[in-house]
């Protein structure tokens, strides 16, 4: 009886060595190497795979957005998006009428926030508005953050 617990604790105690590994391998060589650029026609990708037109880059919503995107790393997340907004003059544009964010952390691909989002009711509802005309994004390290906006009418 003793062997065989000897026996079991062993195979649990190989199996957790080998969890642990895998874990660290995961954290350290994960690749993260796609930009905004990347995660921009990602976007547009999977909106057109919806019969929807694609988002229009928009350089006023690229200013700075590497100051949201920095915002997002630090923690400020949600809470962050109106101040950031409001300093950047963006929510008084009259070239706006609604102003939207989508981000990400820890996504490996394009393809896996995009995937995130779109299991996420509220996420998919903004992705796949045929209102949002105007976007922007920036990611980098797994971070990803999108803006988009539909026009004043």
């Amino acid at each position: 009886m003793k062997k065989i617990i000897v026996i079991i604790l062993s195979i649990l105690g190989v199996l957790f060595l080998i969890s642990v590994g895998l874990v660290i391998y995961w954290i350290m060589f994960t690749d993260y190497k796609y930009t905004g650029d990347d995660l921009f026609k990602a976007v547009n990708e999977y909106r057109v795979s919806k019969k929807l037109k694609p988002i229009e880059l928009d350089v006023n919503l690229c200013d700075n957005l590497v100051e949201r995107w920095a915002g997002i790393k630090e923690g400020k997340r949600h809470e962050g998006f109106d101040e950031w907004l409001k300093k950047e003059k963006i929510d008084v544009n009259p070239k706006y009428f609604d102003i939207a964010e989508l981000y990400i952390v820890d996504a490996s691909t394009p393809q896996w926030a995009i995937s995130w989002w779109q299991s996420s009711p509220g996420h998919r509802l903004i992705l796949e508005n045929k209102d949002m005309r105007y976007g922007c994004a920036y990611a980098d390290d797994g971070t990803g953050v999108l803006i988009l906006a539909s026009p004043r009418k």
